[in-house]
């Protein structure tokens, strides 16, 4: 057989296959999560920092903003040493005391208000997450939480919509705040973009057929998309461009710039990445290098118009100390990121297919992004349990755990994507 025909009975398999687990896992069943969790429009914003924190001009500045938009600031101040252990009671008497949806912005490092590392029952290693403060009840990083416990943060009860920005210095604050408020002043008047780009990672195609269902989910909302897949059903093929850059010995090489390139010169609202992640970037779509070889090529530090939404599914690019993630802050090219602290898994598999479609359906909908992360979550945990896999296969039921607990939202969680 030849290798064009070997690649078409490939893409025809895997086509089949995934059509095949779409049908079985009921992709449907994202609708009553996603007209809910659109209609939220909490007033509510518990900002947690650490002391001093809260006195900056940038962060006043926000908190400025975040009024002149309706919301309703409160600040609570965090003593790691002295309210760290109270945490999750002190939010407990918040939320009990007018229930209903609230925001939660942890404005601190992973270091100032830890993100764990948490045991969690059913895993064999720990989890970088903030969910367990949200829980209701004193937890501990030398004791499991259990199953009933964590369960609650994908409970249609759980009223906390939650975002953090994982820096200190104030002049990265200040970056991320302006980020903000000019994504929030962009005008309306145009349609709404996104770029969107899937790797391979089992057969031929596989990812690619996924985000193009994703895509289809935002053009029927009225999005401009641009798909740069290495397999087709992609709008476009990945295509290498090269710039020479020199390295510190003085060696001229050349770093593939394409898809920067692109994002650059697009200025998208959201870009939505299927790739494999790491602490340096989302292979093969973008990373630091790529980042600085611009800097070096065009003389200055070079970003889009406007500033992204960013969202991965790559294993560990939502690491709070992520090199790719401090940077693509600190350049004002996004203003809030979704992905993963650990590495993540698509299972059980139709549930975590379905879900990689039916983000774009919550983002495109007109949730703020915390809230259709909260959707999202609720939605592939309530699917997983009716999945046979879930509950013939164990370390499906590992994976969906730390698909749940691992995947994190940085930046305003107000912040809404233009519909």
């Amino acid at each position: 057989m030849s290798r064009a025909n070997r690649r078409r009975l490939e893409f025809a398999t895997g086509f089949l296959f995934l059509s095949l687990l779409l049908l079985m896992g009921g992709c449907n069943l994202y609708a009553p999560y996603s007209a809910h969790y659109a209609r939220l429009a909490p007033r509510r914003l518990v900002v947690l920092c650490p002391p001093g924190r809260q006195n900056l001009a940038c962060v006043r500045e926000i908190l400025d903003f975040k009024r002149s938009q309706g919301f309703e600031p409160e600040i609570l101040v965090i003593d790691k040493a002295q309210d760290l252990p109270d945490l999750p009671l002190r939010l407990k008497s918040i939320s009990e005391a007018n229930p209903g949806p609230i925001y939660a912005l942890i404005l601190a490092t992973a270091e100032e208000i830890p993100m764990g590392y948490w045991m969690i029952e059913g895993l064999d290693e720990a989890i970088c997450s903030d969910l367990p403060y949200f829980l209701g009840q004193v937890v501990s990083q030398d004791k499991a939480i259990p199953d009933e416990l964590w369960q609650l943060a994908v409970d249609d009860d759980f009223p906390w919509l939650i975002g953090r920005i994982p820096f200190s210095d104030e002049e990265t604050l200040e970056i991320v705040f302006r980020s903000t408020m000019h994504y929030c002043s962009r005008p309306r008047s145009s349609k709404p973009s996104a770029l969107l780009g899937a790797g391979r990672f089992a057969f031929w195609g596989d990812s690619s057929f996924v985000m193009s269902r994703a895509r289809n989910a935002l053009r029927g909302r009225g999005w401009h998309t641009t798909f740069i897949g290495q397999d087709p059903p992609c709008e476009e093929r990945f295509q290498r461009e090269d710039i020479m850059v020199t390295n510190s010995f003085g060696k001229r090489f050349p770093v593939e710039i394409s898809f920067p390139r692109r994002w650059q010169n697009e200025s998208p609202d959201l870009v939505y990445l299927i790739s494999h992640g790491s602490f340096w970037g989302m292979d093969p779509y973008i990373d630091v290098n790529q980042l600085a070889a611009f800097d070096q090529h065009f003389g200055e530090t070079v970003r889009p118009e406007h500033p992204a939404i960013l969202v991965t599914t790559g294993c560990g690019a939502g690491n709070p100390n992520s090199l790719i993630l401090k940077e693509l802050f600190r350049r004002g090219w996004i203003c809030g990121f979704l992905g993963s602290t650990e590495n993540n898994g698509p299972w059980p598999l139709a549930p975590a297919i379905s879900a990689e479609i039916n983000l774009a359906r919550f983002l495109g909908n007109g949730s703020s992004v915390s809230a259709a992360v909260q959707g999202l979550k609720e939605c592939f945990w309530d699917h997983s349990r009716w999945s046979p896999t879930y509950w013939f296969l164990p370390f499906a039921r590992r994976i969906a755990r730390t698909n749940i607990l691992s995947y994190v939202y940085y930046g305003d969680p107000t912040l809404r994507l233009r519909t």
